[in-house]
């Protein structure tokens, strides 16, 4: 999905998401997964998000974890 269509469907629910979980193939390569993860706290107040990785970055995955 690209971003704007995952925006779209954050904003769309009706009902609030305590947690959501993200996966398929390698979730840290998307370039804007920080920005999904804000969408998600910002339009439907999330406290948890997990993300699935292999953790073949981990580097990345780490720095991305601080954003």
């Amino acid at each position: 999905m690209s971003f704007e269509q995952i925006k779209n469907v954050i904003r769309s629910l009706k009902n609030r998401l305590e947690s959501v979980v993200i996966t398929g193939g390698e979730s840290f390569l998307r370039k804007d997964i920080v920005e999904i993860c804000k969408l998600f706290e910002k339009y439907n107040k999330t406290k948890k998000i997990i993300i699935a990785t292999n953790g073949t970055f981990p580097d990345l995955i780490s720095n991305l974890v601080r954003r």
